[in-house]
């Protein structure tokens, strides 16, 4: 299988390094990742500025962008073929909840699905518990039918020494210190303090020492409230009659 793997903790972290190793011998894997780390850059792009490519081998590459970047870089230019899959990570660091809007591991996955390529995100919630995750990304790559992959990615967190693996939804968390404040300087961070969830979220999962699996659609508009808020539409086109018969 032509897979292609990028980050946002950047192309020397460790994650990215264990996850080649790993895939690398069974299929032909490339690395495109960001040459530093992108942390927090979410799904954002570099437009009409000049980006570089560093080649490390043949089939490591570092650019001076953003993980969708990468993907964009690689689908289009770098690769001779189009990657059958994308894994975005390992993270050193989980994405949980609403929190994946942040994410630039995330991003990146979104990028795959834009272009239509079967994606994984995936993230360790411990301290360098890289050696939990092989079960689960051999079993991905090994069960899933990537013909069934359709404007949706998969967004996988795994815990330390998990008991197994759950499907869920996203859950939410919130925070303390925000804000740190150094006279003039804000820095903004915080560390979370508390779980909102109904019972099946990816934040549960994790708390119960599960591997939490998220399939998130590119789809983010509310179907149940566009139905709800037509009625905006029919009032516009009311008002629209009473001007004209003025």
């Amino acid at each position: 299988m032509n897979i292609l793997i990028t980050n946002d903790d950047g192309i020397n972290a460790e994650g990215i390094r264990y996850i080649y190793k790993l895939l690398h011998l069974k299929h032909n894997v490339t690395i495109v990742a960001p040459l530093k780390e992108m942390s927090g850059c979410s799904h954002s792009i570099t437009l009409r500025k000049r980006l570089n490519t560093r080649k490390f081998a043949d089939d490591i590459y570092g650019i001076n962008g953003t993980p969708t970047d990468c993907v964009v870089l690689a689908v289009n230019t770098l690769l001779e073929e189009k990657p059958e899959l994308i894994i975005s990570g390992i993270n050193s660091g989980p994405n949980l909840g609403f929190d994946v809007t942040y994410s630039g591991t995330v991003g990146a996955a979104i990028e795959g699905a834009i272009e239509g390529i079967p994606s994984i995100a995936i993230s360790i919630t411990g301290h360098r518990n890289f050696d939990d995750t092989p079960g689960v990304i051999f079993r991905l790559i090994s069960s899933l039918n990537m013909g069934e992959f359709n404007n949706f990615f998969l967004n996988v967190n795994v815990p330390s020494d998990p008991k197994g693996i759950r499907v869920t939804t996203l859950g939410r968390r919130s925070y303390q210190n925000v804000i740190t404040t150094r006279k003039t300087s804000f820095e903004i961070g915080g560390t979370p303090i508390h779980s909102l969830s109904n019972g099946d979220t990816d934040v549960e999962a994790i708390e119960d020492h599960y591997i939490s699996i998220t399939p998130i659609t590119l789809d983010i508009v509310d179907h149940n409230a566009l139905k709800d808020i037509t009625v905006l539409n029919e009032d516009f086109i009311n008002k629209c009659t009473e001007i004209s018969d003025i």
